[in-house]
């Protein structure tokens, strides 16, 4: 009878852990500033507030307090005081606000699974709330040899792993500034060797150690235009166009620099705000597109400007 119980319980598990598997599934990277080729300007005034937190007071703000309150940033973003704003300036700003949401949300979800209320996260708290079972749980799972009990076993380790790199001291503890490397591992140079390695198990079918343009498509059956898009797509992060992805392509891919990304934004910025083509901001030409940099009532949009980036 205990046996027979054993074995229900584990058909149950499995039942579980199928769905967890579809959860965790490899999904492709989004542009998030050009999602589908369409400009997202949400993505302007979070890379300049810091923030992705909508703040309701702030989207009733007339257009001339809503001025006033970016002007305030601008002053703090002019770190040579010239009363301009430069390339150099604005992507530091950018890098800046790109850390602070991710070392906010890392926070948020902190909170979330620190079920002792320490300040940190250990590998127990993580593995309950993430994946709902205990330590103990996970050798009893063991015993079952199932293909789908060992791809999901695979699955935990593979964080484990991911949990072990990130905590750098060795105390088997995540820290603040851990679980943001943890969680977004593009900042963190000890991190990313790791998850190439995990794109790579995800989605290198032959296992020759590239992405073919096949294995870049992952479960996606894309025609059309999309097809053509994703081929596009594909030949950008082949720099060395032999039809695959080795694993600085794929860094490239899955885990762009954010130093790039926010020159780029920068660049995208400066195309849109500045006039008189001299290369660098003033704070009227930025005045004049406040719509564009934080938003306004006039646009339903408008993120919380109580989140300075050069406060980190």
């Amino acid at each position: 009878m205990m046996e027979g119980g054993f074995c229900i319980l584990l058909n149950v598990i499995v039942g579980l852990v199928l769905v967890s598997l579809a959860e965790k599934e490899f999904t492709q990277p989004v542009d998030q500033h050009y999602p589908n080729g369409m400009h997202n300007v949400e993505f302007d005034h979070e890379a300049i507030l810091g923030s992705i937190d909508v703040n309701d007071d702030f989207s009733k703000l007339s257009a001339h307090e809503a001025k006033k309150k970016l002007s305030q940033l601008l002053r703090k973003m002019d770190t040579n005081e010239d009363g301009y704003i430069s390339k150099t300036e604005l992507s530091d700003w950018v890098l800046a606000s790109f850390r602070n949401q991710d070392e906010k949300e890392s926070l948020e979800k902190m909170k979330e699974v620190d079920a002792s209320l320490d300040g940190q996260v250990s590998w127990a708290e993580y593995l309950k709330k993430v994946y709902g079972y205990s330590l103990e749980d996970i050798t009893t799972f063991k015993k079952d040899t199932s293909p789908e009990m060992q791809t999901f076993l695979s699955m935990v380790q593979d964080d484990e792993d991911k949990f072990t790199l990130a905590d750098q001291n060795k105390d088997g503890f995540l820290s603040a500034s851990e679980h943001t490397a943890f969680l977004f591992p593009a900042d963190f140079e000890y991190m990313l060797d790791h998850e190439i390695s995990r794109t790579l198990t995800d989605l290198d079918r032959n296992i020759d150690g590239y992405i073919d343009f096949d294995e870049y498509l992952g479960q996606s059956k894309p025609g059309g235009e999309q097809l053509i898009v994703d081929r596009e797509n594909f030949k950008g992060y082949d720099t060395d166009d032999d039809g695959k992805l080795d694993r600085n392509e794929i860094r490239a891919w899955t885990l762009p620099n954010r130093r790039v990304l926010a020159d780029e934004e920068a660049e995208h910025l400066i195309q849109e705000t500045d006039m008189n083509n001299d290369g660098r901001l003033s704070f009227d030409e930025i005045l004049d597109h406040h719509d564009l940099w934080v938003g306004s009532a006039a646009t339903d949009y408008g993120q919380s400007l109580h989140h300075d980036p050069s406060e980190l």
